[in-house]
């Protein structure tokens, strides 16, 4: 996009910013850094204040009246190692006591403290006057008053001097013999090398400050020589956003101009992490590397739905500096809390958290703009905010997808709170939701101008389940039983105004699907009720933008939701998801919306969907807890953790290991196995070459050899009986994947059993009958809607094509199998724990799953006639940490950079 006059923040270095090493020959301890700064006119700036700080040393100059400035660094060659560091903990998972190694290079105190996952306080130790060195602080896996603590997740926080480091323990039984009372123990280390003059380049924090202009702060220069740099500032705006009829329209400098937003979501959580997690779950380099890849991917803004570490800002603003025609606008998320106990009907009342909520509105604003200091607090980020990013953030969204039951108890426990009447904001004959929404809405803008004179578009976070509009067609649910209104709200249209911000899907709600009204809307793909959705909402919010804040399909296996559209909730390649939320973007655009944020950047392992529920264990129960693991593994069937358009493969997969076979010789000469996060992965090598129209069929035992089926369909015998089968005509587009009748796990799910209990014992029994049934999903217990997941995609290829969805490859003599954990009823693939029954606590509404230890995976393969059996079987060793991952650019994410180009960023 070009973002003219007003939004181009120029920096000109000469040489470059990132400064090679000076010849050999210079030896100076003292360079001197000149430039000059002006504004985006080319006029120049005096008076502006130049501040660059390299260990914990600052020099700072003023611009004289023809705007140049001059300042030294001294000692540049000197050792300016950080005043406080922390290593990674070690072992980890331990079992007695842990290590976690710290260096401080002036005295002081230092202060350990661990939290478990509730946010309790475990323990805090105080070291006093700690000299300068390294150390190593030991914890004993002990409570304040020496109680050991049960295993499960910890997270520490080391303090020094104001600055906080964090990150995660876990404590589990069988890892270390390690024990050692808690203490501070020093380290002996190498001497530091001191490398000769001219040879190690300097980092610079640079900072330019003038009033009445945004302030640059860059974390990346380094210098290694005298050198020149220049800077170019913008003024500020007192609305540098606003709404403006249908969309947010951004100032260029001499007026506004009407945005069409092509947003991405970004998480908090890659693989291991949880949202809590993230005050250290990505690094610098992750997020530099990820903006670079949304901006050049052709997204022009990015939502984030809490406040992020400070280092997301600095890199965003670094990126934003470098790409003044085409920064990245920021929607900035300011979260409302969930609901503390579910059983407590006060916990739903809005107004109960009004008071915590306005404090966290402030709290973000000030980082936003660079004025933030927040001390360590469990689960939320924290630091020192000195980056303003200010110039960029276009709008903030307030809140999260809000339950109906908070509506009503809201409403219901303050029947008198009708009206409100703010700086901005006013609202009458309203509910009590309405006015929270309202005062809330009216406290960011009025806050923000306040203390920095400065007002920007603010909306709510909503969903179609709490939409204004009436769905007759949903007569099951508590889907369309509240709802609110903003459009009641005076002012909402006057600067900087009042967008609508909603989540919306193609398949749910179920009225999405059936509303006869938008069963009439179509598009070049098809019959589209999406489309005719969108366009209804639109109608309605007819003088305000309307944002579709989240979108998109997964690229899961499994789908949890069938949509009238064609775009599901899951069962999706990557390339098919790419292609599907492309055409919701072009849906968002022609129903006249101010533009959409897809979901999401990237997947997050941690998440949890109701349609496997019963699949996949949150995590290790003891008797003295639960050890989370579902975040250590891909559950690639699993819709909510694969919305990503960025995935992450592991790295150092094993080698593929041959199984022992019952045959010397025959069809199949060899049947090997490995496996990663993700897959159990098979390879199978002929005799000869496969050839179209072969049958083979892979029979599954992933419990013991003498319980499952013992019958191929065609009446083969197995010698391993099997819970699984694989059967793949070569030739053919698509696999058969079965189950055994007593172990199908069809029709029960959280919300309904519809399962055939005579068959159905959700564990694997005895049978001799080839019960074989293809797996299928009931994803809607109201309309009986399935996905036969069951159904897998076949290419003739000597590997996977990437972006596909295809669980079989065949060329040559070689076959490739590949198949979800979740697909082979593993509860748990990190502790090599199954699925082995389940039971009802309340009459069939709700099941407890129970499991057992898998003694590994046996093999028996028919081809040509013959079944080749595996003597042994494939086993792993069980892990607590998430294996080691790459990121990978998913194909959708191509597709998409593709599909949203041609879509302008202006809509003038």
């Amino acid at each position: 996009m070009s973002f003219l006059k007003q939004s181009s923040l120029k920096i000109r270095i000469l040489y470059t910013f990132l400064f090679i090493s000076a010849a050999a020959d210079i030896i100076a301890s003292d360079h001197f850094i000149t430039g000059t700064v002006t504004d985006i006119n080319g006029a120049i700036v005096s008076g502006a204040r130049i501040l660059m700080t390299t260990g914990t040393t600052d020099y700072a100059a003023i611009t004289g009246n023809d705007g140049t400035y001059s300042l030294r660094i001294s000692g540049i060659y000197d050792d300016r190692a950080g005043t406080f560091q922390s290593g990674n903990p070690f072992p980890n998972p331990f079992s007695g006591s842990v290590y976690v190694p710290v260096i401080i290079n002036t005295p002081g105190d230092i202060r350990f403290a661990v939290y478990n996952l509730s946010g309790q306080k475990v323990t805090e130790l105080h070291f006093p006057a700690v000299p300068p060195g390294s150390y190593r602080i030991v914890w004993d896996g002990c409570n304040q008053n020496g109680a050991p603590q049960k295993p499960g997740f910890y997270i520490y926080a080391v303090n020094f001097k104001g600055t906080t480091l964090s990150g995660r323990l876990v404590k589990a039984e069988g890892f270390t013999s390690f024990s050692g009372a808690s203490s501070l123990e020093p380290v002996m280390v190498e001497p530091v090398v001191t490398k000769p003059a001219g040879e190690r380049p300097l980092p610079v924090i640079t900072s330019v400050e003038r009033n009445g202009y945004y302030s640059i702060r860059l974390t990346d220069i380094v210098v290694s020589r005298d050198t020149v740099i220049d800077f170019t500032l913008t003024p500020q705006q007192e609305v540098p956003f606003r709404t403006l009829g249908n969309n947010i329209a951004m100032h260029d400098g001499s007026d506004y101009r009407s945005l069409m937003l092509k947003g991405i979501n970004l998480g908090s959580s890659p693989p291991g992490t949880f949202p809590g997690e993230i005050a250290y779950a990505i690094s610098g380099d992750t997020y530099e590397e990820w903006i670079k890849m949304m901006g050049e991917a052709g997204f022009n803004s990015i939502r984030i739905y809490t406040l992020h570490p400070p280092v997301f800002y600095e890199k965003l603003a670094e990126y934003n500096y470098r790409h003044p025609e085409n920064p990245l606008l920021l929607f900035q998320g300011i979260w409302l809390e969930e609901v503390e106990d579910r059983y407590d009907p006060w916990s739903y009342d809005l107004i109960n958290r009004r008071s915590a909520f306005l404090n966290d509105i402030r709290e973000v604003i000030d980082c936003v703009h660079g004025k933030g200091d927040l001390a360590f607090r469990y689960g939320k980020a924290y630091g020192r905010y000195l980056t303003d990013v200010s110039q960029w953030t276009a709008g903030y969204i307030l809140g999260r997808e809000i339950s109906p039951q908070e509506i009503d108890s809201t409403d219901l426990n303050n029947p008198t709170l009708t009206s409100f009447t703010g700086n901005r904001f006013s609202i009458n004959a309203a509910s009590a939701t309405e006015v929270f929404i309202t005062e809330m809405l009216d406290e960011t803008v009025k806050y923000e101008d306040g203390r920095y004179s400065v007002r920007r578009p603010v909306s709510i976070s909503s969903w179609p389940t709490l939409d204004p509009l009436g769905h007759p067609t949903e007569i099951y649910t508590d889907e369309d039983l509240a709802d609110f209104d903003i459009t009641k709200i005076s002012g909402r249209s006057s600067e900087p105004g009042i967008f609508a911000s909603y989540h919306a899907y193609p398949y749910y709600p179920n009225f999405i699907s059936q509303e006869p009204g938008y069963l009439s809307y179509s598009d070049a793909e098809g019959p589209n009720s999406y489309l005719g959705y969108l366009s209804a909402m639109k109608e309605h919010y007819n003088d305000i933008p309307l944002v579709i804040a989240e979108f998109g399909v997964p690229s899961s296996w499994g789908s949890a939701h069938q949509s009238y559209s064609e775009m599901h909730h899951g069962g999706y390649s990557e390339r098919q998801q790419g292609e599907k939320n492309v055409r919701m973007m072009q849906n968002i655009v022609e129903a006249g919306c101010a533009g959409g944020f897809m979901f999401a950047w990237m997947d997050e392992w941690f998440k949890p969907t109701w349609i496997v529920s019963y699949l996949e264990a949150l995590g290790i129960v003891t008797g003295e807890g639960l050890i989370p693991t579902r975040q250590l593994w891909h559950n690639l069937t699993s819709p909510e953790q694969n919305f990503g358009l960025v995935s992450y493969d592991q790295t150092g997969v094993l080698p593929y290991v041959a199984y022992h076979t019952d045959r010397l010789s025959g069809p199949v000469n060899r049947i090997e196995a490995t496996h990663d996060n993700s897959w159990f992965m098979v390879k199978l090598i002929s005799s000869s070459a496969f050839s179209p129209g072969d049958t083979v069929m892979i029979a599954f035992d992933t419990y013991r050899a003498s319980t499952g089926e013992s019958q191929l369909p065609n009446e083969k015998q197995l010698v391993n009986r099997s819970e699984f089968l694989l059967q793949v005509v070569l030739g053919n587009d698509s696999s058969l994947y079965c189950v055994t009748g007593s172990y199908d796990m069809k029709g029960l799910t959280p919300r309904f059993d519809l399962s055939d209990h005579s068959v159905q014992k959700f564990m694997t029994l005895n049978s001799d009958d080839a019960s074989w049934r293809i797996m299928e999903w009931i994803n809607d217990g109201f309309e009986l809607t399935s996905q036969e997941i069951g159904r897998l995609p076949v290419e003739n290829n000597i590997s996977f094509t990437k972006g596909e969805r295809s669980a079989v490859a065949w060329s040559g003599n070689s076959m490739i199998i590949r198949i979800p954990w979740t697909m082979l009823y593993f509860h748990d693939p990190t502790q090599m724990k199954i699925i082995n029954g389940a039971e009802s606590y309340d009459g069939g509404y709700n099941y407890d799953i129970f499991t057992t230890s898998s003694d590994g995976i046996a093999l028996s393969v028919y081809h040509r006639g013959i079944v080749t059996s595996t003597l042994d079987r494939y086993n792993w060793e069980p892990w607590l940490i998430v294996p080691p991952t790459i990121t990978r650019e998913k194909k959708s994410l191509q597709i998409v950079s593709e599909g949203i180009a041609p879509i302008p960023d202006f809509v003038d």
